[in-house]
């Protein structure tokens, strides 16, 4: 396996570039309560919670250096024949 220009697939530490693919999501009761927890672990935010199409979401770096999303709505309120 190739890694992406910039990208140690070797070392895997949190806090070097995420890693493109794939993209995780998970969702959750309470988008704030788990990144309240995950910061307070001490544990790199990548995109703070804000309000979007899945409700509330963030985004943090896991251990192994992936990218992963939070969020609190798993379709969008408009549905999904509407762009978002």
């Amino acid at each position: 396996m190739q890694a992406p220009a910039g990208i140690d697939l070797d070392t895997g530490e949190a806090g070097s570039h995420p890693r493109l693919v794939p993209a995780i999501w998970f969702k959750t009761a309470d988008s704030q309560v788990v990144q309240d927890a995950l910061a307070e672990a001490g544990v790199k935010i990548l995109r703070p919670l804000s309000k979007e199409r899945f409700g509330q979401q963030f985004t943090f770096v896991n251990e192994d250096g992936y990218a992963i999303t939070i969020c609190d709505r798993d379709a969008p309120p408009e549905g999904w024949d509407k762009p978002g």
